[in-house]
């Protein structure tokens, strides 16, 4: 049984200046407001392969949540004296909060063979949220004409992002309600800087475009996890090459090859502990 209400809304504004026919100006910014509220409450029955009862599940929550989020982005976009020689800058900017409080509540019942109650276990926690997100993404691209038919093209990225994780839990059902119980709440802050740097070559020709270049990335990350008195600090170096070769036979016939390398890196709720939903943890049982 479920009651889920969502509302969001949204504005926008966009800006464009032409400083002249080589020069372009955009301004954009958005915004948007979501709120949500969830109840729900489930029951769930477990039975061996002779029927007899092995557990069940009491289950019931509900939260409201509510996000908020901005961005900013400013492009500047410049044609160059030589024909075919351009720089462009891209800035975005995003801001983001989410704040969210509720309860859930987990009720197990263990079994024994003979269908008597072995044991009990119950998790009632109060959970509070208040997360804060800051993204700075400058990409900076340059494109030079080599002749008529070549050209290279060379990019820079810079991300900038820092996040600060307040999830917060409260275990109803123990002695200590109004202690946080860091067994299921997080306290992080996060900081990571990437640097990519990167050129290409295209070739166009009149039925044939060939494009191959090659994408360096060096990522450093800083975490703390209060809770745990825990630290890290990580770095990465990501290769990332690309290749793509389009030949048009006609309007309707062509054929395309491309090649993409990329590498995922790991996220801070993989490198350090990240305790928040969680749920009723299943038991060892004997004589399953």
């Amino acid at each position: 049984n479920f009651n889920n209400t969502n509302t969001s809304h949204r504005a926008n504004a966009k800006y464009i200046h032409k400083f002249d026919t080589t020069s372009t100006l955009t301004v954009y910014t958005d915004g948007s407001f979501n709120r949500n509220k969830t109840a729900n409450t489930s029951n769930a029955i477990n039975r061996r392969g002779d029927s007899s009862l092995l557990y069940d599940n009491d289950n019931s929550s509900f939260s409201n949540y509510e996000l908020n989020s901005y961005n900013l982005n400013v492009n500047w976009e410049k044609k160059l004296k030589k024909y075919g020689r351009t720089i462009s800058f891209y800035l975005n900017n995003n801001f983001s909060n989410d704040v969210s409080s509720g309860e859930s509540r987990f009720a197990s019942k263990f079994y024994d063979t003979e269908n008597n109650l072995d044991s009990s276990t119950l998790l009632n926690l109060r959970k509070e949220m208040n997360d804060d997100w800051r993204t700075t993404n400058l990409n900076v691209n340059y494109t030079e004409p080599l002749t008529d038919k070549l050209s290279l093209i060379v990019n820079y990225t810079l991300n900038n992002e820092t996040s600060h994780d307040d999830k917060r839990s409260f275990n109803l059902a123990s002695a200590t309600p109004t202690l946080v119980d860091s067994a299921f709440s997080t306290l992080m802050n996060t900081s990571i800087l990437r640097n990519q740097a990167g050129a290409s070559l295209n070739y166009t020709a009149k039925k044939m475009i060939v494009k191959v270049g090659n994408n360096v990335k060096f990522v450093n990350m800083d975490l703390e996890s209060i809770y745990n008195s825990m630290d890290a600090k990580k770095q990465f170096n990501n290769l990332n090459p690309n290749a793509n070769f389009n030949y048009k036979f006609s309007n309707y016939k062509a054929i395309n090859i491309s090649y993409n390398g990329t590498a995922n890196n790991p996220e801070r709720t993989q490198l350090l502990p990240f305790s928040y939903n969680n749920t009723q943890v299943t038991r060892f049982m004997p004589n399953l």
